[in-house]
């Protein structure tokens, strides 16, 4: 399935290119300091329909592409999976819409991280994808 995404965002002419371990490991730091307690905590954010409502509405020339691991309902980031990366994507401006890969279970972000949408295996069924502004945490 990650083969097909990259298939996928090549086809949507976006260029792409694997994140070095120590970006992505600080990536993922800084995403989980941010955004890490917004579902344990019940913070703001938009979930669903309304989630990715808000995604269509941000324009990023540059985002990224990281993987995560669910627990219990929980979007958490773990290297224990089969993914240790994700991607950096340089595109047009217009973001993508990467739902039909949601089982690989991700989020979207900005380099800035000022905003994320994360897409889990519960998209459209019991909560998910769901949107947060950096502002809203």
């Amino acid at each position: 399935m990650e083969e097909e995404l990259c298939e996928y965002l090549t086809q949507e002419g976006i260029t792409w290119e694997v994140l070095p371990l120590t970006r992505y490991a600080a990536l993922i730091d800084e995403w989980r300091s941010i955004y890490g307690r917004v579902w344990t905590d019940g913070l703001r954010h938009k979930h669903g329909y309304r989630a990715q409502y808000e995604y269509e509405q941000q324009r990023a020339a540059v985002f990224c592409v990281a993987f995560l691991e669910s627990n219990s309902g929980v979007p958490t980031i773990t290297a224990r999976r089969r993914h240790t990366t994700g991607y950096e994507c340089h595109g047009p401006g217009r973001l993508p819409d990467l739902s039909a890969f949601c089982s690989l279970e991700f989020f979207v972000s900005p380099p800035d991280l000022s905003w994320t949408m994360v897409h889990t295996h519960e998209d459209h069924g019991y909560g998910g994808p769901y949107f947060v502004q950096k502002e809203w945490v």
